[in-house]
């Protein structure tokens, strides 16, 4: 998830800014344990309501009101992007309400709606590490959107099976339709997750290099490119 690689970039850039590594590290691993929580820990209205209530905390974090300190010390460390920040936080709880509105209507999303929501859950973070890393905005390149449309399809063939049993249906409706796929029966995706993970390891092999395009620096380009190469050269083994 996009989680997990602003925590690798951030782990490189510890040395440099200990306290808002620190900071940047509590917030991600807060949308971390949000997202497993609505991923099937809490039912549909449980999961409702946290949303809610952390939106709320999230807009408070801006008067310092929050109940998570680390929220409330976003703009001490990021004084230039806390804004930013904080809207990047809400996207992500846009991106979380996606997920809910797919359990509960056990219904697949559409390519072009499945694109926006792995936008919102899987490109927010790129922004979030980048900001709290520079504190200054990240200038995605614009390919950036198709990468992570492909990586998140690569990511949720891999936990097809404890997706489908959590009523999230993360591949999109048209190719679902297309290859006769039974929502709840797993043996009908076999054709599907073939064709899909050839087709999401090339993408993500020929977009790999996208970042140059970026305002990153040579060192978290190569970290991501290497990251993106690896994944798809993982593709085997899905």
């Amino acid at each position: 998830m996009g989680f997990n690689t602003a925590r690798k970039i951030l782990d490189v850039f510890r040395l440099i800014n200990k306290e808002r590594a620190s900071v940047a590290s509590q917030v991600f691993e807060y949308t971390y344990e949000i997202d497993n929580a609505v991923d099937g820990e809490l039912d549909v209205e449980e999961s409702k309501i946290l949303l809610l209530e952390e939106r709320i905390e999230i807009q408070k974090a801006k008067t310092q009101l929050s109940k998570h300190p680390f929220l409330n010390n976003i703009s001490k460390v990021n004084p230039q992007t806390s804004e930013l920040i904080y809207t990047g936080l809400d996207r992500m709880i846009d991106a979380f309400k996606c997920d809910v509105q797919i359990r509960e209507s056990k219904t697949p999303l559409s390519e072009k709606q499945l694109r926006e929501r792995n936008y919102l859950m899987n490109g927010t973070p790129f922004h979030l590490a980048y900001e709290f890393i520079h504190d200054e905005p990240f200038k995605e390149p614009a390919q950036l959107p198709e990468l992570i449309y492909y990586w998140t399809i690569y990511d949720a063939l891999k936990d097809l099976e404890e997706d489908i049993q959590n009523k999230i249906y993360l591949l999109p409706k048209e190719k679902m339709e297309a290859y006769r796929v039974e929502k709840e029966n797993i043996r009908t995706y076999d054709k599907l997750k073939q064709d899909l993970k050839l087709e999401s390891s090339r993408k993500m092999y020929k977009l790999a290099p996208i970042f140059k395009d970026s305002n990153m620096n040579r060192v978290e380009e190569l970290i991501l490119r290497s990251y993106f190469i690896s994944r798809s050269l993982k593709a085997k083994h899905i």
